[in-house]
């Protein structure tokens, strides 16, 4: 399941039992250079922070000017890509392609950025 969300400021209380092990996926893309940051992490539980996810390869896909930059982790969890071939354009549609460790893939959703915002962010579960 890929939530996306845009412009959250408010932080949200969460009751419930949760899950635990999900792959969280948290990055975002802006009209200003490079660079861009994302983050990945395992759920733990309803309070904590995700687990970092560490010796991830990911991808930044602009889809329709079919380019892609490739991030760099800079400590476990924490990924940059220097946004020198990509920078966000209003109209243009985002999304993330992540390979963990484990040989597992994932991939958000297409996240078309606002044509009235100066950034888009992705979140991903």
């Amino acid at each position: 399941m890929v939530l996306v969300l845009m412009n959250c400021k408010d932080p949200i209380t969460l009751t419930g039992e949760g899950s635990i092990g999900l792959l969280v996926i948290d990055g975002k893309v802006n009209t200003l250079p490079g660079p861009y940051t994302l983050r990945l992490g395992y759920t733990v539980g309803l309070d904590q922070k995700p687990s970092p996810v560490d010796l991830a390869q990911a991808v930044l896909i602009d889809d329709d000017a079919n380019l892609t930059e490739y991030y760099v982790e800079e400590k476990p969890g924490v990924y940059t890509v220097p946004g020198s071939i990509i920078q966000g354009t209003p109209g243009h549609r985002y999304h993330v392609e992540i390979v963990l460790n484990n040989g597992r893939k994932y991939a958000t959703a297409p996240n078309e950025f606002p044509m009235q915002q100066e950034s888009t962010r992705l979140i991903s579960r």
